[in-house]
């Protein structure tokens, strides 16, 4: 005999063998095992009953014949239970195979009447067959209710729509009748409203236009209505206006009668009147939000231009004051030095001390004065003083740095090579703190179209949820935000890639400011420090 390998979806399905028979026992429980479902056994009724009370099977493989009742008689049992109703009950028995018998235990409500010996792939089949109609049984019983939960809610739905239709009927009464009310309340609100108000009809002429063209633009309202609506609209802004049949809120500009031209925000949407496609259009002058934008584009410029005087102011301070300080303190350590010459050598040692920590001090007051304005970047130009910048960073962190050069005139425009220094050291100061690089690469070049300047370190990179909103512009960290700051100062833009664990790469583009190109560029120079 084979056995059948007909398996059942999960969740496996729960069957309690109830048989006094250990090797009947254990032959169905390995088949049903075999063909995935979860088996739990009883020896005798009063076993049967207590595996019963702990969990509810899913169908129960019952022998006729056991030691304290009738298999028949339980059966009945189960199925007078209203609890039990969906438990399958399957009557098997080696000894009662009579007709009588299994007609017997198919009137006490068994769902199968099965007879010892039986292929097994046969049993395994009839009892795959009772539990798929016991789960149709199942589909069937929450289709209903569902079906019935559905007829009852459309029930619902059409009495409520009911409802609302006789609603509706009695709003539409009350609308119109108040119809011409409202159209003159309409005209009373375009006739005297700031906003250019305009009905183009289906031909694509003024059917209506407000008051208001005439004392924003200065035309009489005959010549508006005479144009066509784009006609009114600068050449360069045809594109930005867009179709004028239905245009989402743009911003364009508008000529004035006197030849003029004034920055407007409008719309137009499609309506339908007296059964005909129409155009409502509406405008607004935005000229002095327009003077707000320009002035809150500056300020980031102006906010620069305050940090670099504040810096300079800071560092003239160091080096004048605190610097001068310094170096007369030295000084008279200097000379309490020469007067103690025979002291003791914890004196000596003191002093000692004392001159090595006033000449770091020393030195950290030159550096930081040299970070916030370099002497170099005034004197010697952009190229010099970012040498110098680099080889103290490189003294300092002990990190490798190949600095480039080429196609760069003499000197360029104070501000550019302010910004350009300012990236260089911001980019330089982001790789010391986060990057973990041990090598930095630094290529300041000029051609044909400007100003390039990359950045590159071979460190860990930017995480990757920071690299795509950097990447797109969306709260980036405060020292790429003043990259890009100081790129777009000089009309010029930042862009940065990075891969986790391939470092981040930097690019600069400035275009050349006026009177300034690529002549009388340098020769390239190139190191690594």
């Amino acid at each position: 005999m084979e056995t059948s390998n007909e398996t059942l979806a999960a969740p496996m399905p729960r069957v309690l063998i109830v048989d006094d028979t250990a090797d009947h026992r254990d032959l169905q429980g390995r088949l049903l095992l075999g063909g995935g479902y979860e088996v739990t056994a009883a020896v005798d009724l009063r076993d049967a009953r207590k595996q019963l009370d702990r969990a509810l099977p899913d169908l129960v493989l019952l022998d006729v014949r056991l030691p304290d009742g009738n298999g028949i008689d339980f059966c009945r049992h189960l199925k007078s239970n209203p609890a039990l109703d969906d438990v399958v009950v399957v009557l098997i028995s080696s000894l009662e195979i009579s007709a009588e018998a299994k007609d017997e235990g198919l009137d006490a409500g068994a769902n199968d009447y099965l007879v010892r010996p039986m292929p097994k792939r046969e049993f395994m089949a009839r009892i795959n067959r009772q539990i798929r109609l016991q789960q149709m049984r199942k589909c069937l019983t929450e289709a209903q209710v569902e079906l019935e939960r559905r007829v009852k809610e459309r029930t619902q739905q059409l009495v409520a729509a009911n409802a609302e239709l006789r609603r509706e009927i009695e709003e539409r009464r009350r609308a119109e009748a108040s119809l011409r009310e409202s159209e003159d309340r309409f005209r009373v609100l375009a006739e005297n409203a700031r906003d250019l108000i305009c009905l183009i009809d289906p031909r694509g002429r003024y059917e209506y236009v407000s008051p208001s063209y005439a004392t924003i633009l200065g035309f009489s309202l005959a010549e508006v209505r005479a144009m066509n609506p784009l006609d009114l609209v600068h050449p360069d802004d045809l594109a930005l206006a867009g179709n004028w049949r239905e245009c989402p809120a743009r911003e364009f500009r508008v000529r004035k009668a006197d030849g003029s031209w004034v920055w407007m925000e409008g719309c137009s949407y499609p309506v339908t009147w007296h059964g005909a496609a129409y155009v409502v259009g509406v405008m607004r002058e935005i000229a002095e939000r327009k003077r707000a934008e320009e002035l809150l584009r500056a300020l980031p410029q102006q906010i620069l231009e305050a940090q670099e005087a504040e810096r300079r102011r800071v560092s003239r301070d160091l080096h004048d004051s605190v610097n001068q300080l310094l170096a007369s303190v030295r000084f008279r350590v200097e000379t309490l030095e020469e007067v103690t010459a025979n002291a003791r050598p914890v004196v000596r040692e003191t002093l000692d001390k004392a001159k090595e920590l006033l000449e770091t001090a020393m030195q950290e007051v030159r550096r930081i004065s040299r970070n916030l304005r370099p002497g170099e970047l005034d004197d010697l130009g952009l190229v010099p003083a970012l040498r110098g910048a680099i080889e103290e960073f490189a003294l300092r962190t002990r990190l490798r740095v190949d600095f480039k050069t080429d196609g760069l005139p003499d000197r360029l425009p104070a501000s550019l090579e302010l910004h350009l220094y300012r990236i260089v050291q911001e980019a330089l100061s982001n790789v010391e703190r986060h990057a973990a690089a041990t090598a930095v690469s630094i290529n300041l070049a000029g051609g044909r179209d400007g100003v390039r300047l990359d950045i590159q370190d071979d460190g860990r990179g930017l995480p990757a949820a920071r690299a795509q909103a950097a990447a797109a512009g969306r709260k980036p960290g405060i020292g790429l935000l003043n990259l890009r700051e100081r790129a777009a100062a000089c009309g010029g833009g930042c862009e940065l890639t990075t891969e986790p664990g391939t470092g981040l790469a930097i690019r600069v583009r400035v275009p050349w400011p006026v009177a300034t190109g690529p002549k009388g560029a340098n020769v390239g120079t190139k190191g690594a420090l």
